[in-house]
C-alpha cells in the first residue's frame, strides 16, 4: 500500500494510483525518476489531452482528486478554449460582410475581437501567474486570428486614400502578420490567401507600380511556386501579374499630355472614348473618328488590335474610363 496506493474515486471505484496514473496520463505533466517519483513539473505547452478523465469501470467523469488536479484544470480550461474559439469564429462570421460593405463600426469591432482572440483563457492563466514557465501557454489560436487580421486588413484598405498613408500602412501590417502567423503554423492556404489581399493592396493603391514590382512579384511567385496548388489563388495571381504589365498611372498621364492640344484637336482627354485595350489589358488609342479600320499587333505582347469597317476585334473592349481614372488619382 505504501509503495502503489490506492484511491477511491467519487463515483465509489478504487484502483491503484499506478492504474489511475496510466489511465489519466499523469506523465503529461510531471516530470518523474526511474523508480516513477515524481520530480518536477512539466510544460502544459502542447499537451493535446483535452477529453475529460474517466473512471475505468463506470465512464464516470473524475474529479476532486487532488492527485490529478493539475490534469482535471487543464482539461477544464481547454474546455473553455473550446467555447471561447466558437464564440469568437461566430463573431468573425457575422462581421465579414459587415467589413465588406464597408460598414463603419466594423473596424472597431474587430480590433475588440483580435484583443479577445489574444487572451485566451489559458493566456489570462498563464499571466496571472506571472508567466511562469512550468505553465506556459501556447500563442493564440493560429486560424481565427489569422482570419481576423484579415478583416482588418481589408477594413483599413477601404479607407485608403493613397499610397502611404496611415490606413495603407495598418492594413499592410495586418497582411504582414496574417502571413507570419500562418508560415509559423505551416497554414499555407491562409498564407497564400494572406499574400494574394497585400498584393491586391500594393497595386490598387501604387501609382508607380514599377518602384514596387519586386515586392508584389515576390509575393504572386511564392503563391505560384506551392506545391500546393490553390486554383483560386492562381488565378488571381495570374490575373495580378497581368495587371502589373500595364502601364502605370502616371505613365499614362504623361502619354496624356504628349497628346494634347495639337492641331486644333485634343488626342488626350477629350477623346478618352477613343482608347481601348487588346485581350491582356494593355491600352492604344485609335484616331480620328475612333473607329477601328486596321488590323495591328500590341507593341507589347503581339496580340491582335484594332479591326475593319469601324467594328473592333472581339477580342479588344473599349476603356472609354482609362483617362478619368488617370487623371483622377
Amino acid at each position: 500500500m505504501d509503495e502503489d496506493p490506492v484511491i477511491f474515486l467519487p463515483c465509489g471505484h478504487f484502483f491503484a494510483a499506478s492504474t489511475l496514473d496510466g489511465c489519466t496520463s499523469i506523465q503529461t505533466v510531471y516530470d518523474s525518476n526511474d523508480s516513477g517519483e515524481f520530480t518536477g513539473l512539466k510544460s502544459l505547452r502542447g499537451i493535446a489531452s483535452e477529453k475529460p478523465k474517466q473512471c475505468p469501470e463506470c465512464r464516470a467523469a473524475i474529479h476532486s482528486v487532488r492527485r490529478y488536479g493539475r490534469l482535471l484544470r487543464l482539461v477544464e480550461i481547454r474546455s473553455l478554449e473550446r467555447k471561447h474559439l466558437m464564440v469568437v469564429d461566430g463573431v468573425l462570421e457575422n462581421l465579414e460582410p459587415l467589413v465588406e460593405s464597408n460598414h463603419l463600426g466594423a473596424l472597431q469591432k474587430l480590433i475588440k475581437v483580435e484583443k479577445t482572440i489574444r487572451r485566451s483563457p489559458m493566456r489570462i492563466i498563464f499571466e496571472a501567474y506571472g508567466g511562469v514557465e512550468v505553465i506556459e501557454t501556447a500563442p493564440p489560436p493560429a486560424a481565427p486570428l489569422i482570419k481576423c487580421l484579415e478583416l482588418k486588413a481589408m477594413a483599413f484598405e477601404n479607407r485608403v486614400t493613397k499610397y502611404g498613408d496611415d490606413n495603407f500602412v495598418k492594413a499592410k501590417q495586418a497582411y504582414e502578420e496574417a502571413i507570419d502567423v500562418a508560415d509559423s503554423n505551416l497554414i499555407k492556404r491562409s498564407g497564400s490567401k494572406a499574400r494574394l489581399g497585400l498584393a491586391k493592396l500594393l497595386v490598387n493603391s501604387c501609382n508607380d507600380i514599377e518602384s514596387i514590382r519586386g515586392d508584389i512579384s515576390s509575393l504572386l511567385d511564392w503563391i505560384l511556386n506551392l506545391d500546393i496548388r490553390f486554383d483560386d489563388h492562381i488565378t488571381s495571381s495570374i490575373s495580378l501579374k497581368q495587371v502589373m504589365e500595364k502601364p502605370c498611372r502616371e505613365t499614362i498621364k504623361m502619354v496624356i499630355a504628349a497628346m494634347g492640344d495639337s492641331g486644333g484637336y485634343n488626342y488626350g482627354t477629350s477623346a478618352s472614348s477613343h482608347w481601348f485595350e487588346c485581350p491582356n489589358g494593355h491600352p492604344f488609342f485609335i484616331g480620328e473618328c475612333a473607329g477601328a479600320m486596321e488590323i495591328s499587333c500590341c507593341i507589347e505582347c503581339g496580340e491582335p488590335v484594332g479591326g475593319q469597317g469601324h467594328s473592333l476585334l472581339g477580342t479588344n473592349r473599349e476603356r472609354a474610363s482609362l483617362v478619368e481614372t488617370a487623371l483622377r488619382r
